[in-house]
């Protein structure tokens, strides 16, 4: 299977970053209207809560990624 260029790569990892920031944001909104109306931080809201932290480190690793793509684009 051929190797996908820089510019395919530098695409479909900002699209992860996005995709990850999207879903922090959504997740992260949920838990924190549910906390703030009362609901106690654990069970399905803690749950939401850990997915929120797992996009959170979803989108990271993907900006450290696309850094790394950005560097090597720049060598070239």
């Amino acid at each position: 299977m051929p190797q996908s260029n820089l510019k395919q790569q530098k695409t479909f990892t900002t699209i992860r970053v996005v995709g990850g920031l999207s879903a922090a944001v959504v997740l992260g909104y949920s838990t924190f209207s549910n906390w703030l109306a009362g609901a106690p931080l654990k069970g399905p809201l803690l749950g939401v809560a850990l997915l929120t932290l797992a996009a959170i480190a979803y989108a990271g690793f993907f900006t450290w990624k696309l850094g790394k793509l950005v560097e090597e684009e720049g060598k070239q």
